[in-house]
């Protein structure tokens, strides 16, 4: 994985995900440093909610298996 993609928010790399689907829902970081979802309120298809969790699962995933080889990569103290 490139740097720039490992430094990359769970929330920037989830509207990624999200651009390549037909998804509405973005997230954005306000002004208080918190993530918000855009628009606030979830699908209203069972489908599209699916996905978007789903998504959202899938970059937490990637996020710890990055965490689980960094961790494998410290030389022992």
């Amino acid at each position: 994985m490139k740097p720039a993609e490992e430094a990359d928010s769970w929330w920037e790399r989830a509207n990624k995900k999200l651009a390549e689907t037909t998804l509405k829902t973005r997230f954005r970081l306000n002004t208080d440093g918190r993530v918000e979802v855009d628009p606030p309120i979830l699908p209203e298809d069972y489908e599209e909610t699916r996905l978007l969790f789903e998504i959202v699962d899938d970059v937490f995933s990637m996020l710890q298996e990055e965490a689980d080889e960094a961790e494998l990569d410290q030389p022992d103290s």
